[in-house]
């Protein structure tokens, strides 16, 4: 067995948990910074839907012009770290595949 699976695994539980976090924070910040936008991009409930627009929000950078300095460098932050995650996992994937 690939010894850096478990290493892998354990970052990717930790970067769930940061990753949850920080979205539920960042949701927050648009939420009473920019509600017209919050309410444009994920609606007023939490439905599953509505997080995949938010998601399509982040990831497309279509944020730039549509919040404050503070705002839009939380997102690029998050925009980052998902990505990152996302390497660390098909990274994980690919470990587990070849072994």
């Amino acid at each position: 067995m690939n010894a850096a699976l478990p290493v892998l695994f354990c970052l990717l539980v930790a970067m769930c948990v940061i990753g949850l976090i920080s979205m539920i924070s960042l949701r927050r910040s648009l939420k009473r910074e920019h509600p017209s936008v919050f309410a444009r991009v994920s609606g007023s409930s939490l439905q599953i839907a509505n997080d995949f627009s938010f998601s399509k929000f982040l990831l497309s950078g279509a944020y730039t012009g549509s919040v404050g300095p503070a705002l839009r460098r939380k997102f690029e932050v998050m925009r980052l770290f998902v990505f990152a995650y996302l390497l660390v996992f098909v990274a994980t994937l690919a470990g587990l595949i070849t072994t």
